[in-house]
C-alpha cells in the first residue's frame, strides 16, 4: 500500500492517499492511477514542502512546479539584468543620465518672486516719511466728545488743497505693500469699535509724517507669502507733496460708557477741518467750540 500525504501550512497531515492495489485510484481533488503511484519511490510519507519530496514523485503536480520554478528564476535573472542598464532621470534644471556618472542638468529657469527676476516689486516700496507735524485738539465744550481709536478706524484724514481725502494713517487691520511681501502672517479681522474720550477742557494730540496711503494690487509673486489676501489690497505710503493741505476728524458728540476708560456706541457725529501748510506748520492747534 502507498500512502502520499500533502502537508499545508498551519495544519497537521492531511491524508488523501487510499490503497494503490488493485485499482489503486489515489481519493482527493488530485487522482493518481496506481501504475505511477507503484513506479514512485513511496518508502516513506513526504512532506510536500521540502523541494527534495518533489525529485521522486511520479504525478504531474512536481514537473510543472519545476517549470515554473525555472520561468520564475528567468523573469528574475530579467529583472535585475534591467536594473543595470542605462537610467535617465530628470531634475528640475534638466535630464541627467546615471550611467554617465551623472551628466550636467541643463539650464533652469529662475522663478518669479523676489530675487527671482520675472517681477519687478520695487514699485510698491514705501517712500520715506517726512518731518512730523502735531495736531492738537481742544475740547471747550462743557460737555466730552469723542474720536476713533486706531485699532480698526482712521482717526483722521488728510487731503491736498482742493483735492480728495486720503488715509493718512494705518488701522490694525490694514498692511502696506512692504510688509506683504516680508510678513508671514496678517491681519484676519477687527471688532473694536469703541471711542476716546476727550473730556471738557482737555485735548488729545494727533501725529502725522506727511504720507498718505494708496490702495494697490499687487502681483502675488512680490509676496513672501503668495496665499496673503492683502496682495489685492495693500496700502503704498506716498508721500504728500509741500504745500497747503488739509485735516479732517471725525468726532462724536456721546456715547456710551461703562467704564470711565471705555466707550463705545458712539452717536452725534461731525466732522471739524482744519488748513495747514506742510512741512512749514509743525504744530496745528484745532479748537472745538
Amino acid at each position: 500500500m502507498i500512502e502520499l500525504k500533502y502537508r499545508f501550512h498551519g495544519d497537521a497531515s492531511r491524508d488523501v492517499g487510499a490503497a494503490a492495489h488493485g485499482n489503486g485510484i489515489v481519493s482527493g481533488t488530485e487522482r493518481l492511477t496506481a501504475a505511477r503511484a507503484i513506479s514512485c519511490d513511496a518508502a516513506k510519507p513526504r512532506d510536500l514542502r521540502d523541494p527534495s519530496a518533489w525529485t521522486n514523485l511520479c504525478c504531474p503536480c512536481p514537473r510543472e512546479v519545476m517549470l515554473m520554478s525555472r520561468i520564475l528564476a528567468m523573469v528574475s535573472i530579467c529583472l535585475l539584468a534591467s536594473a543595470c542598464v542605462d537610467s535617465t532621470t530628470v531634475g528640475p534644471g534638466g535630464p541627467t543620465s546615471s550611467s554617465s556618472g551623472g551628466g550636467q542638468g541643463g539650464d533652469g529657469g529662475s522663478g518669479p518672486g523676489p530675487g527671482g527676476g520675472a517681477v519687478d516689486c520695487s514699485a510698491f516700496e514705501d517712500d520715506e516719511p517726512g518731518p512730523q507735524v502735531t495736531f492738537t485738539v481742544t475740547n471747550n465744550r462743557a460737555t466730552p466728545i469723542y474720536y476713533h481709536n486706531d485699532q480698526c478706524s482712521d482717526r483722521f484724514r488728510v487731503a491736498p488743497e482742493g483735492g480728495q481725502l486720503g488715509n493718512a494713517e494705518l488701522s490694525n487691520i490694514e498692511m502696506t505693500c512692504e510688509e506683504v511681501q516680508t510678513a508671514e502672517h496678517w491681519p484676519l479681522d477687527c471688532h473694536d469699535a469703541t471711542v476716546i474720550e476727550i473730556a471738557a477742557g482737555q485735548s488729545a494730540t494727533f501725529g502725522w509724517t506727511g504720507v498718505l496711503y494708496e490702495r494697490q494690487q499687487m502681483p502675488s509673486a512680490c509676496a513672501v507669502r503668495p496665499d496673503n489676501p492683502f496682495v489685492a489690497f495693500c496700502e503704498l505710503a506716498v508721500a504728500v507733496q509741500p504745500g497747503a493741505l488739509e485735516i479732517a476728524i471725525e468726532l462724536f458728540g456721546a456715547a456710551k460708557c461703562e467704564l470711565s476708560s471705555i466707550c463705545d456706541y458712539p452717536s452725534a457725529p461731525f466732522t471739524v477741518r482744519q488748513d495747514f501748510t506742510y512741512p512749514d506748520d509743525t504744530a496745528v492747534a484745532i479748537a472745538i467750540d
